[in-house]
């Protein structure tokens, strides 16, 4: 009966690995998509966009709750009208989205980066990856592997 949990567990962490592995990959391709968007996104032209509206998005967890700050914006390009939306560091405290949103106030203006051939598709200052994204998608490597490594020893 022993040998036989002994398997399970075993198959569990690699199917477990493996699928965190999975994950980490899909999400650090993403990571590298958004970073060359940017990267491209430096010869595009730019224009002003208005901020439409701000608020915050409350989720309920059981640990406590997060509030986003959830930002929409509106710019023109050659007399068309384009939308985009950006989502700010989760934050702990409503207080903290708050003063995180501050500037992002109706009517508040911010630089558009457009591609000339494709103005719906964009980016902002806000659309920059953080650090912390790296070392989720690190952690989810080092996670997999080592759930990997563990199903095998």
């Amino acid at each position: 009966m022993s040998n036989i949990l002994d398997i399970v567990f075993k198959l569990f962490l690699l199917i477990f690995g493996a699928a965190i592995v999975i994950g980490g990959l899909l999400l650090l391709w993403g990571v590298y998509r958004t970073r060359k968007r940017i990267k491209d996104s430096q010869s595009w032209p730019e224009t002003t966009g208005t901020v439409t509206s701000a608020e915050i998005k409350t989720q309920h967890h059981r640990s406590g709750d997060n509030y986003l700050p959830d930002v929409k914006y509106s710019y023109s390009v050659l007399g068309s009208d384009f939308t985009g939306k950006f989502i700010l560091e989760n934050q702990k405290t409503n207080d903290d989205a708050l003063e995180l949103m501050a500037p992002f106030q109706v009517g508040y203006a911010i630089p558009v980066r457009y591609h000339p051939d494709n103005p719906q598709e964009h980016v902002t200052k806000q659309d920059e990856i953080t650090t912390r994204l790296y070392l989720i998608v690190l952690g989810m490597l080092v996670l997999g592997v080592l759930s990997i490594w563990l199903a095998f020893y």
